[in-house]
């Protein structure tokens, strides 16, 4: 029997300590080195990890997060020198900037990740930025520049004052400049060595008295350059005299100069409306993001408007701002629904604005939200006050406000509507609520959301919110205005005990007042003999 035991303990000790050194020596050579966080179409995020490590890497025994601190759990394994992308990720890389961490599901530091911005259809990865940093310690080689926007080679005056340029940072922080040169083209002025900074989403004039580079008012070209290399080169030709040769919309025109400023098109096509709202995002789908994210406008007015050159934008750091085509019409009461695939707008899912501008680049509309459900979008939603049934029942007279809330993805319909009650509840039965409201009972049904009985105890009076059904109406929220006082409330009945132990004190006073006055009051016969 010994033996036996003996033979047991040597089989399970080994086991046990194997299965305490899988858990406690976690191998921590595991790398984020590269993210995709700005996918063209038909395409999806990822995060690629590497195995810098001797030995093979189970990912189950890790999480990955960003900035939203949402632990996304892990799966597969990485051999010695491989690396694997991670698909499907439960957040969203964000375009303007975001930071990764690699954490043991035991909570501990493994490896992290961060860029600033993308462009779409870009791979950040942390090697090119190390490469960068390696070849030139002392002067690094910028990796980011800014754009061109517009320039005015013929001004109104003085060309040799009056002259300029324009570059633009599309990045959501500042950019440096050390090490660009801009000239115009090859044979022209003396190239011009940029200096200091742009700040994020901004714009840097150069005068030409700052600059010396001549621009031809025939045919000329304005180039960035970095070490002699050409980044970019804009020609222009027939020059007009007082305007700029401008970035609008994604092509170049000769339009009104604006200095400092965004761009406008003196060809542009489009009315302007003050009834065009945004009335619904779905920024978290069930699937891929990039395939199914969409915003929806919509025409509150009585008026056919042309959506032409109006944008939409999701702020800053995000991404390139949408311009939706000319003749894009919306007519009274409609809405259109503009997709991801076409947008190339990426909404975050936590800590996001969305605008829109009309083609003048007025803002119209936006709308924030700070975090969001999965399948669900945040819609536009009335809350009629029903303050009377028979009015509200005619749409007579009633009082409503404007809410966003979390509801079922309603694309290119109307939105729901909801109607908001004071009543008395008269009976709460398997999900059915009975209320009295103004001598009339209303029913509602409340089986999509728990709610429970104390809160629906008959009696009490309660404010509910609920959608429109053709039968009996949903319950959407419901709070309680005022408690019903039962006989069988848990409240101490202090109230009758306090009665009952004053009339108990005058009974036993009555008692003994009359037990003294007997004491007291001799018959006359006992006085007698008493003598």
């Amino acid at each position: 029997m010994k033996r036996l035991i003996i033979f047991l303990i040597s089989l399970c000790v080994p086991i046990q300590a194997l299965a305490c050194n899988s858990m406690d020596n976690i191998p921590l050579h595991v790398e984020i080195t590269a993210a995709y966080p700005n996918p063209l179409e038909n395409e999806e995020e990822w995060v690629e990890l590497s195995n810098t490590g001797p030995v093979s890497v189970n990912l189950e025994h890790y999480t990955l997060e960003d900035t939203t601190a949402h632990a996304m759990p892990l799966s597969g394994e990485i051999l010695p020198g491989e690396s694997i992308h991670i698909t499907e990720l439960s957040f969203q890389l964000n375009n303007g900037g975001d930071e990764l961490i690699l954490y043991t599901i035991e909570g501990e530091w493994v490896d992290s990740f961060s860029y600033n911005s993308s462009l779409a259809g870009q791979v950040v990865p942390l090697s090119i930025v190390e490469e960068i940093s390696q070849e030139n310690t002392e002067a690094p080689l910028p990796t980011e520049w800014p754009e061109y926007s517009e320039a005015v080679p013929n001004p109104e005056g003085t060309d040799t004052s009056e002259e300029w340029i324009e570059l633009y940072n599309p990045y959501a922080h500042s950019i440096q400049l050390e090490g660009l040169e801009l000239d115009d083209s090859e044979g022209g002025s003396r190239a011009y060595a940029l200096t200091g900074s742009i700040e994020a989403k901004s714009y840097l004039v150069i005068s030409v008295e700052d600059s010396g580079l001549s621009l031809n008012n025939t045919t000329d070209e304005v180039r960035l350059l970095l070490n002699d290399e050409i980044l970019w080169s804009i020609p222009y030709s027939d020059v007009v005299e007082g305007l700029s040769y401008a970035l609008v919309n994604g092509s170049y025109e000769w339009t009104t100069p604006t200095p400092g400023s965004p761009n406008l098109s003196n060809e542009l096509e489009g009315d302007l409306s003050e009834e065009i709202e945004l009335t619904e995002v779905n920024p978290n789908p069930e699937g891929p993001d990039a395939e199914n994210e969409w915003i929806e406008i919509t025409n509150g007015g009585d008026q056919s408007v042309d959506l032409g050159n109006w944008s939409i934008d999701d702020g800053e750091g995000g991404s390139d701002p949408y311009f939706i085509p000319e003749g894009t019409i919306i007519a009274p009461g409609e809405s259109i629904i503009i997709e991801r695939t076409e947008s190339k707008i990426a909404l975050n899912n936590s800590r996001e604005k969305i605008q829109l501008f009309d083609y003048t680049q007025e803002l119209m509309d936006e709308i924030e939200y700070e975090s969001t459900q999965e399948g669900q979008s945040y819609s536009k939603i009335e809350i009629e006050e029903v303050q009377n049934l028979q009015a509200s029942a005619n749409s007579l007279g009633f009082r409503s406000r404007i809410v966003w809330e979390w509801t079922e993805p309603s694309p290119g319909k109307a939105n729901p509507s909801w109607k908001e009650y004071l009543g008395v509840v008269q009976s709460y039965d398997k999900g059915m609520l009975t209320l009295l409201i103004q001598n009339s009972e209303l029913i509602f049904d409340t089986l999509e959301n728990d709610f429970g009985e104390l809160l629906f105890q008959p009696g009490n009076t309660v404010m509910i919110q609920a959608s429109m059904g053709e039968f009996v109406h949903q319950v959407i929220r419901a709070e309680l205005v005022e408690q019903v006082s039962t006989a069988t409330s848990r409240e101490f009945p202090w109230s009758w005990i306090i009665i009952s132990i004053l009339a108990s004190g005058v009974l036993a006073y009555e008692w003994y007042k009359s037990k003294s006055q007997n004491h007291m009051i001799l018959p006359s016969s006992e006085l007698l003999s008493q003598g």
